[in-house]
C-alpha cells in the first residue's frame, strides 16, 4: 500500500510543478511561479508519515530559490498533521538546484491521499 501512496504523491508534485499558469500574486508577496523544469535535478520526495490520517491532505510550499541555486525561507501552509508539513519542508531543503539569472519565488503543491 505504501508504494501506491508514494506514487500518488510523486505524481501530484510533478503535476503541480508542470502547470502553466501560476496563481495570482497577493499584494504583499512577490509573484510565485512553479519550479521550472530541470532547474533542480535533485528533488527528494517527502517521506510520508505512517501515522497520516485517512483522507486527502494538501499542502502549499513557498520558498525562495536563489540565483546561485540555494533554497531559503521555506514556508508550508495547509491543513495537515505537523509531521507531514515537516516532511515537505525536509524534502524541499534537500533540493539541489542549478544557478539561474535571478532569484525566484517558487510555489509547489503537495497532495496525498491515504486510506
Amino acid at each position: 500500500m505504501k508504494p501506491l501512496v508514494l506514487l500518488k504523491l510523486l505524481l501530484a508534485a510533478f503535476t503541480a510543478q508542470a502547470a502553466d499558469n501560476p496563481p495570482p500574486a497577493t499584494p504583499d508577496a512577490p509573484a510565485a511561479i512553479r519550479l521550472p523544469k530541470g532547474r533542480c535535478p535533485t528533488m527528494p520526495v517527502p517521506k510520508v508519515p505512517l501515522t497520516l490520517r485517512d483522507g486527502e491532505h494538501v499542502l502549499t510550499a513557498r520558498f525562495l530559490l536563489k540565483a546561485d541555486g540555494r533554497i531559503e525561507n521555506i514556508r508550508v501552509e495547509g491543513r495537515s498533521p505537523p509531521s507531514w508539513a515537516r516532511a515537505v519542508t525536509d524534502a524541499i531543503a534537500g533540493y539541489r538546484c542549478l544557478p539561474a539569472e535571478a532569484d525566484q519565488e517558487i510555489e509547489s503543491e503537495f497532495r496525498i491521499k491515504s486510506s
